[in-house]
């Protein structure tokens, strides 16, 4: 009776061991998997990033190529010469589903520009196009390109929607489907007649 009694103790202690054991391994499984699920997030991610500052720069490269083929840099800021792909108003779907109003995203680059009176650059939305239809033969990754144009504050004669010096800043972001965007920005010269007539005076990553 007393051994009886004792070995059924002794499964039961047994069986909790086990069961704490089986809980521990578990919660170790469930945290390997979540760091694996986030590390292959974080390296779609960078991958995604990587391919948009690509795509940023074939946005850049479009926008002073529709730039070289305008009357001149004044129609283009005072809004009466177009590009090939307009902006428009209105809002933009996004390769993969999400939805991009360009009048929303022009407010939030001029609010963040520093303002230097009246030759705070103002930003006009120049062209709007998928990845796709600008480079076909380029990055891979979905995504839309908007490129601004503004007047150079350097030239000092506060107009901004006017060229007095041969220079405007040119902006080119490009927003992924997963919520990601990057942006480059250059100083475009014009050193002579279209086609060609174009210079990059220098360029960067902005975001």
């Amino acid at each position: 009776m007393t051994c009886a009694l004792a070995c059924r103790r002794a499964d039961g202690s047994v069986l909790v061991v086990v069961l704490v054991l089986m809980v521990l391994v578990s919660a170790l499984a469930a945290g390997a998997l979540a760091l694996a699920t986030r590390e292959v997030a974080s390296t779609a991610w960078r991958e995604e990033g990587e391919q948009l500052r690509y795509a940023a720069e074939a946005g850049l490269a479009l926008g002073v190529s529709e730039l070289d083929q305008a009357p001149g840099f004044t129609p283009v800021l005072s809004g009466t010469a177009l590009s090939g792909h307009p902006a428009g108003p209105g809002p933009r779907v996004v390769p993969g589903g999400r939805m991009l109003d360009v009048g929303t995203l022009t407010a939030s680059l001029q609010a963040a520009t520093p303002d230097v009176g009246l030759n705070t650059p103002r930003w006009v939305p120049w062209v709007v196009v998928s990845l796709e239809a600008a480079a076909p033969v380029g990055p891979s990754v979905p995504a839309l390109l908007v490129v601004w144009v503004a007047d150079d504050e350097e030239d000092g004669d506060g107009r901004p929607l006017e060229d007095s010096n041969g220079v405007v800043r040119v902006r080119a972001a490009a927003f992924g489907p997963r919520f990601a965007q990057r942006a480059v920005e250059g100083a475009i010269s014009r050193v002579g007649p279209p086609p060609g007539g174009l210079k990059l005076l220098a360029w960067q990553p902005v975001s």
